[in-house]
């Protein structure tokens, strides 16, 4: 009898590198379409599309490989529009001096995604059954959408549940912002800042993703030896659920430390998270099986590694 693909460990592989490449397709149709769209509808329609993708997966796999890298490329795509929806809300919503605690909160939508999955997952895969955890989260994804498209407007203006004094506050030094021409995207990219930051984020959700994916892998089989399904669902959402709290300080903090120049706390809250995140990689490599240790550095490795979403 021949083994289930599922058991190819090149082809499981496969499914969470195609992950990136749908990510990567979903972020280039972004701006073009919200300079056509609103971005509610936008938003809405890459939200319908990872639910869909999400229901989708317990029958791509009776289907088989193809069929179960296509949904994943689809939940891929979805995600494309994430960080840029960071930007769009900030600009729109926030008050102008608070910005940094606006990205701060709405970026820490990939630690919650986390903080919700992973300890459900464990207890899905334990108790009942892996296609179930997969419905539920497709209907979520359904429902979440639905209340966004409800909800959210484009413009704090026309929306009802704003008042007058906070429409004020939200406005207060964005009079006059007006779009001059198209975006200098080349020259953009040469600028050694920008550069900077590229190679930054790159190093920071490079970290990020290898523990998204294989750090229930790499808690349950590799080093924490012993650890069963659902404990390692609430372990590996640990970090992602201090990363959250941390944000709730930091996003205020870099707000508030107006006598140090944004320059400096830039390269402060950069350099911090990603030389932690470095060293914290070297010695989790080093460490020996066990709960205690390994739960700890992992846990500072990512929790460090957050501020750099500021």
């Amino acid at each position: 009898m021949s083994r289930h693909w599922l058991n190819d460990p090149t082809k499981k592989n496969l499914l969470f590198s195609v992950v990136a490449i749908g990510q990567l397709l979903g972020t280039l149709p972004v701006v073009p379409a919200l300079l056509t769209c609103l971005y509610r509808y936008t938003f809405s329609l890459y939200g319908i599309l990872t639910a869909f993708a999400t229901l989708a997966i317990p029958i791509a796999v009776d289907l088989g490989h193809g069929f179960l890298t296509a949904m994943r490329i689809l939940q891929g795509f979805s995600m494309g529009i994430v960080f840029v929806s960071v930007g769009a809300i900030t600009s729109h919503w926030s008050v102008h001096r608070e910005s940094g605690t606006y990205i701060a909160i709405l970026s820490c939508s990939p630690q919650l995604a986390a903080v919700l999955t992973m300890p459900l997952a464990g207890a899905f895969c334990g108790s009942f059954s892996w296609r179930s955890l997969y419905y539920s989260f497709g209907m979520f994804g359904v429902l979440s959408t639905a209340l966004f498209f409800l909800l959210y407007r484009e413009d704090p203006k026309k929306h009802r549940f704003v008042s007058a004094r906070e429409l004020k506050a939200i406005s207060t030094g964005k009079e006059g912002q007006v779009v001059r021409g198209p975006v200098p995207y080349k020259e953009i990219c040469k600028d050694p800042c920008i550069q900077s930051v590229i190679l930054s984020s790159l190093g920071g959700n490079t970290g990020f993703f290898i523990f998204l994916h294989f750090g229930p892998t790499f808690m349950n089989k590799v080093r924490a030896m012993g650890i069963d399904v659902a404990d390692t669902g609430f372990a590996t959402a640990l970090p992602y659920a201090l990363a959250v709290a941390l944000k709730f300080v930091a996003g205020p903090l870099f707000d508030i430390s107006t006598f140090i120049s944004e320059k400096n706390r830039l390269i402060m809250f950069s350099s911090l998270s990603q030389g932690v995140m470095g060293f914290c990689f070297f010695v989790i490599s080093q460490v020996k099986p066990g709960k205690v240790k390994l739960i700890a550095i992992y846990s500072a490795r990512h929790l460090h590694n957050q501020t750099k979403k500021l």
